[in-house]
């Protein structure tokens, strides 16, 4: 119950701590879904919903079709083609696929709401800091 505790309020200061200096996107089609990026990333001018990473690669947030509260089952995962599970919990999903060709490795993150699924593709040079993402992936969720 302890180590529970401390994860909790690790985790929670983790997501406040990440969005300290950070920007703020909302999702282009509702504004129901946002999340935070550190200074290094950047906003994309007239296209709401999308940063670039400091690799200068496209990244997107994005509100879908609600879906059940529920880890990630097995075949979810072959679907999706999630070659690395960093998070498959009812709270939240954070995987990456393989890397391309181009040396670029796709992080997808899905966190279940209401009434929306609340999804951001963090698109990243392969060797780009997993811990980065982890804190990224921690903002996002149902606008305030």
């Amino acid at each position: 119950m302890k180590f529970a505790l401390i994860l909790l309020v690790l985790f929670v200061s983790t997501a406040l701590n990440a969005q300290s200096g950070w920007a703020t996107v909302k999702d282009n089609k509702t504004g129901s879904c946002q999340m935070s990026v550190p200074p290094s990333w950047s906003m994309i001018p007239g296209t709401p919903g999308q940063v670039a990473s400091p690799e200068h690669l496209m990244s997107v947030l994005l509100s879908g079709y609600p879906r059940s509260a529920v880890p990630m089952t097995d075949a979810e995962k072959r679907e999706l083609g999630a070659e690395k599970i960093i998070e498959n919990s009812s709270e939240r999903w954070i995987y990456a696929g393989k890397p391309t060709t181009q040396n670029v490795i796709t992080y997808h993150v899905n966190v279940p709401g209401a009434k929306h699924v609340c999804a951001a593709e963090l698109a990243v040079k392969v060797g780009h800091s997993e811990d980065e993402i982890k804190k990224i992936a921690a903002t996002v969720g149902s606008s305030k």
